[in-house]
């Protein structure tokens, strides 16, 4: 080889080198580049989810005289939060609920923190064995109230199907592209018998409520000694002469110890339902000014209203089938299925306390993100989007945000767990073998293991998802023999501890400081 072809040869590789480098580094760059729009993509698509999810609230909280009347809030199906430099942000409102319903009552599934093993069962969506586990989980293993549906998975014999249902339907692809049922399918799909999809659909531990009737006032607590205060309160509520027929009543030895007692001495006196509704709406025998775990008549599924104590699988699916024809003041009172003979009036001695008519705590999911100011915000595909679910409370003066989590990973996280091999864990020791947390000890931690495959489970299952905020607990409950005021009612000072049974769950205080 001569001089002159060894440079040639030299040279072109210098070139050559020099070109690849510079490749490599726009390569790198480009990269770079679209990672960091996709990063500021997705921010700004959570920001756009967390301001929908304040507007939401704001507007359930908007609604409250609707729900006072036992009312369901509505929200539009999708919005649009702004529009600048060709961009607008968008909202839309994904089906949650067995029937495609994109706004969900916590009332109308059963309360988790309350129910025993004979509801459980009641359900008819798991045995007796199951429902034993669950509960001795609540009490003997956490020793303190479930802090989400998902926290089931840690309890032996409960998997993600038997939670959740079928993974394989955990999809966001149709909503995020835009891509909508028409007409005739939505008709189609609500004329449809609603089917329960898995234990998630009929449990919460969101079961509460504010003490108060239609006028929004405190219920008046006779489950008390009697008093002239609360002889005016009666009087002032039904008119003259009521507080002393109270009184007659209780001082002849009856006692109100709870709400069954109420219906009881209705009975005793052979009042008609018809004559029921100023009553059990204006009376309580509970001491606090949250109602705890009952159970919206007019939401609940079948599956639910079996779980009623005393009311049989016919008479749950008579509910069912006959509040869809009634007016809403009818449905107004708990008292309408006695007024339409399906329960008994006997019955409500054991129901009372169990039931409501309204719900004040709401689950909702959404998806967000951007597109171009020239795209239909209803039916075009989301940029860089993000799922997010919220449970949004509605008791106190101040609407809180219970709960939020990010679920834009779920159906990867459903599909993992779908397809994964389930491992034999027949060697593992017992849950009888595992210790107890010692009195006074923290909560223990979620852990992510399956304990029925053994598999590592991702953290969305077992931990709920994505949360954003520590756990927070709830002030006292108030006083409802107070004087009565207009409600939702204020909590009492936190300076006296509230009993754990009774704390309401949830995550955020919206609207109060803890500093004194």
């Amino acid at each position: 080889m001569t001089r002159r072809s060894f440079i040639l040869v030299a040279v072109l590789i210098v070139m050559g080198s020099a070109l690849l480098v510079v490749t490599g580094i726009l390569a790198m760059v480009q990269a770079d580049r679209a990672g960091m729009v996709s990063v500021r993509g997705r921010t700004q698509s959570r920001l756009i989810a967390w301001s929908a999810v304040q507007a939401i609230t704001t507007e359930l909280d908007r609604q409250r005289d609707e729900v006072l009347d036992g009312r369901m809030p509505r929200l539009d199906d999708w919005m649009t939060l702004y529009e600048a430099d060709g961009r607008q942000g968008v909202v839309r409102l994904l089906p949650i609920g067995p029937g495609g319903e994109t706004l969900v009552p916590e009332a109308a599934r059963l309360d988790l923190n309350r129910a025993d093993e004979t509801t459980l069962v009641a359900t008819g969506l798991i045995d007796e064995a199951t429902a034993a586990r669950i509960v001795r989980h609540r009490d003997e293993v956490l020793r303190r109230p479930f802090q989400s549906v998902a926290e089931l998975l840690e309890v032996p014999g409960i998997d993600p199907e038997m939670l959740y249902g079928d993974l394989s339907e955990i999809d966001w692809g149709p909503a995020l592209r835009g891509e909508t049922l028409d007409l005739a399918e939505r008709v189609s799909q609500r004329l449809t018998e609603t089917t329960v999809r898995g234990l998630a659909d009929i449990v919460t531990v969101y079961a509460f409520e504010p003490a108060v009737q239609r006028s929004g006032r405190l219920r008046i607590n006779i489950n008390v000694p009697w008093s002239d205060e609360l002889g005016r309160r009666i009087d002032g509520r039904f008119g003259q002469g009521s507080g002393e027929a109270l009184r007659r009543i209780m001082e002849s030895g009856t006692s109100f110890s709870d709400e069954g007692r109420i219906y009881g001495v209705l009975n005793q006196f052979d009042s008609q339902p018809q004559d029921w509704p100023d009553i059990i709406d204006a009376l309580t025998a509970e001491d606090t000014g949250v109602h705890f775990g009952r159970i919206d008549i007019n939401r609940a599924p079948v599956e639910v209203l079996r779980a009623l104590p005393g009311v049989t699988p016919e008479q749950a699916e008579e509910i069912a089938e006959t509040r869809g024809g009634l007016d809403g003041e009818t449905l107004a009172t708990v008292a309408w299925p006695a007024i339409e003979e399906i329960l008994a009036p006997e019955q409500y001695e054991t129901l009372g306390g169990r039931m409501t008519t309204r719900s004040w705590v709401y689950r909702v999911r959404l998806a967000a993100g951007e597109m171009s100011m020239d795209d239909d915000p209803e039916t075009a595909p989301l940029v860089d989007p993000v799922v997010y679910e919220a449970v949004v409370d509605l008791v106190d003066p101040t609407a809180r945000i219970a709960y939020l989590r990010e679920l834009t990973l779920l159906p990867v996280a459903a599909a993992l767990v779908a397809h994964a091999d389930p491992v034999d864990d027949d060697d593992d020791p017992p849950l009888e073998d595992d210790p107890a947390p010692a009195p006074g000890a923290d909560d223990p931690a979620p852990t992510t293991e399956d304990t029925v495959t053994g598999r590592d489970m991702p953290s969305s299952f077992a931990t709920g998802g994505r949360e954003l905020d520590s756990r927070a607990d709830d002030p006292d409950p108030i006083d409802a023999t107070a004087t009565e005021t207009r409600a939702p009612v204020t909590p009492a000072s936190p300076d006296t501890p509230a009993s754990p049974a009774r704390r309401r769950v949830g995550r955020w205080q919206g609207g109060r400081s803890r500093r004194r």
